[in-house]
């Protein structure tokens, strides 16, 4: 449930379980049509793809800190001068996004590559998710305009993810261009938990908690980058001075954040501490895809989202014979009688259809609050 200026939004997803499939998926034109990317973002300086783009109704969210807390068993490695989850051999081989603007898809699928990684004790280049898959369904136009890990968080939680085996990446000729989606590609595994925060550009304390339940995916600003060292800044640990003063409006690409190092120096300014930055502008580009955004650099921290450490696991196997009834999906919000800041009154009404007598039950009803102090 997300609040802003007197709007809530509020995510509710109906499942049931049968026997034999006799409920189509909701219409794609439902949940295609968006408002997350108001203007089309061309590539970066030097041809890289980019393409966060946050969405109208949480750009204005008060910040969700609250609650970012240490994994069980890792509250002395958030203390740590030092942690990467790469050396630990955790994070996927880095990809290419091309000229395309699927930063924010490329960031969301690595990023549950490591969560199922850490948390089934397996290497990353063991198994591969398929971002083309989710690129095919959003169009959004065309692949320049943009997007967030909002639509991914929608896609993941309704679908599930696919192989790259069984939907490989293919990097169009014209980064306009998408591929057809498939509705009967095998879903492996949704995700049931995922936590979007506000803006941490100076909270280095939530990020790293946050990352000691796995990498964790944020926006930056490249254009500042390019702008304080133009060829340079991808082997370079940027400083704190290259500051961006609106990163809810100037941030224009999503990365991975897989780790820190309090002691690393900055390339100018005589600060010292940088997050190691996983992107996904291919091997050769900076050290091996990485780089070091000094913290409190280029906007970074801001609309970081983690998968939490709980009892409840974050996801699971897709079940084939599960068919989502009814989505309110992430991005679209309604009026529902705001009161003020602490309170407000809600309604929201859904007719499931009749299921036949004995095929058919209710699995679950799910309410996502898109933020947690939401």
């Amino acid at each position: 449930m997300l609040h802003r200026n007197g709007y809530l939004v509020l995510v509710i997803v109906f499942l049931a379980c049968f026997v034999p499939p006799i409920l189509a998926q909701d219409p794609l034109s439902e949940i295609h049509s968006s408002d997350a990317s108001p203007r089309i973002f061309g590539p970066a300086p030097d041809g890289h793809g980019r393409g966060f783009r946050l969405p109208e109704y949480a750009a204005d969210v008060r910040p969700g800190k609250l609650g970012v807390r240490p994994a069980p068993g890792m509250e002395k490695a958030a203390e740590d001068p030092a942690f990467d989850w790469e050396s630990l051999g955790k994070c996927p081989p880095v990809r290419n996004q091309g000229g395309t603007g699927t930063c924010w898809i490329h960031a969301s699928v690595g990023q549950l590559e490591s969560r199922v990684a850490i948390r089934e004790g397996l290497t990353t280049t063991s198994f591969e998710y398929s971002e083309q898959d989710i690129g095919n369904f959003y169009p959004l136009g065309n692949w320049t305009a943009g997007g967030n890990g909002h639509l991914v968080a929608t896609y993941l939680s309704k679908f599930g993810t696919v192989n790259e085996s069984d939907e490989p990446w293919v990097v169009p000729a014209n980064s306009s261009s998408h591929g057809e989606w498939d509705p009967t590609n095998p879903y492996v595994t949704s995700i049931r938990n995922w936590h979007f925060l506000g803006d941490l550009t100076t909270d280095n304390t939530a990020i790293k908690n946050a990352l000691t339940h796995g990498p964790v995916t944020t926006s930056m600003c490249t254009d500042a980058c390019f702008d304080w060292d133009y060829e340079n800044w991808p082997t370079r640990v940027v400083p704190a001075t290259v500051q961006v003063l609106f990163p809810k409006t100037q941030n224009d690409h999503d990365v991975v954040v897989v780790g820190w190092d309090d002691n690393m120096p900055h390339a100018e300014g005589g600060a010292f501490g940088a997050w190691k930055v996983r992107n996904s502008w291919g091997s050769s580009w900076g050290y091996g895809g990485y780089c070091w955004i000094g913290y409190g650099a280029a906007g970074i921290g801001y609309g970081t989202s983690y998968f939490p450490t709980a009892t409840e696991e974050v996801y699971e196997d897709r079940n084939p014979n599960m068919t989502v009834l009814s989505y309110d999906n992430g991005w679209n919000g309604s009026a529902l009688g705001w009161v003020s800041w602490s309170s407000a009154q809600m309604l929201n009404v859904y007719t499931i259809p009749a299921l036949p007598p004995d095929t058919n039950y209710l699995y679950a009803i799910d309410i996502c609050a898109a933020y947690p102090n939401a």
